[in-house]
């Protein structure tokens, strides 16, 4: 049996490499993997991290990811968003009126546009 060793660097250091930058990095230096700080002014910012909740017709969802939803004809933007009532990520309308509306991925048709945090003027195109 063969046991392989992974070597892994705190990447720290180096907040104002890219992830791609500091990938190939990390790779001359001879290190196998990185632990990169989740934390404000580093590569990963905590604010912009959402809960992997699966995969829906091929496409990777993560809870703040904003979908295109064919319903009655009219195109709506949904969000990926944790309901504390199901105790589950759903996706839900957001009316600019205030109103929601709890979306069933089964009974639309949804494509992924985007997400919160990288496409925020999909946000507002609400009617």
């Amino acid at each position: 049996m063969s046991l392989h060793i992974a070597y892994t660097v705190f990447t720290k250091p180096w907040p104002d490499k890219s992830l791609p930058e500091l990938a190939r990095f990390v790779k001359d230096l001879g290190f196998d993997g990185v632990e990169l700080p989740v934390r404000p002014n580093f590569q990963v910012i905590p604010e912009t991290v959402g809960q992997f909740i699966g995969i829906q017709e091929g496409v990777e969802v993560f809870e703040g990811d904003v979908f295109s939803v064919e319903k009655s004809d009219e195109i709506y933007t949904a969000v990926v968003t944790y309901c504390e009532s199901s105790f589950s990520f759903e996706l839900v309308i957001h009316y600019k009126d205030g109103s929601k509306d709890f979306v069933d991925w089964d009974d639309y048709e949804a494509w992924k546009v985007g997400n919160i945090h990288d496409n925020k003027e999909l946000l507002n195109e609400q009617a």
